[in-house]
C-alpha cells in the first residue's frame, strides 16, 4: 500500500506548478518508498528538519492506515 501512495504521491508532484510543494509531494514520496529522511535531504539537497516537518505533516498515521483498511 505505501509503493501506491508513493507512486501518486509522485504523480502529483510531476502536476504540481509550485516549486515548493512539488519538492515536498517529492520528499514524502521517496519517504513512501522506503528512503530514510537524512538520504531524502541529501537527494534533494535540502534540510533533514524540513523533510521530517514534510513527512509529519503529510502522512498518515499507521492506525489510521489500520481504520481504513478494515
Amino acid at each position: 500500500m505505501n509503493q501506491n501512495i508513493a507512486e501518486q504521491l509522485l504523480a502529483l508532484s510531476r502536476k504540481e506548478p509550485n516549486a515548493r510543494k512539488r519538492i515536498r509531494l517529492l520528499a514524502v514520496s521517496l519517504f513512501y518508498e522506503g528512503n530514510s529522511r537524512t538520504d531524502i535531504a541529501k537527494r534533494l539537497n535540502i534540510a533533514r528538519s524540513s523533510v521530517n516537518k514534510w513527512v509529519s505533516s503529510y502522512t498518515i498515521p499507521q492506525k489510521y492506515l489500520i481504520i481504513l483498511s478494515d
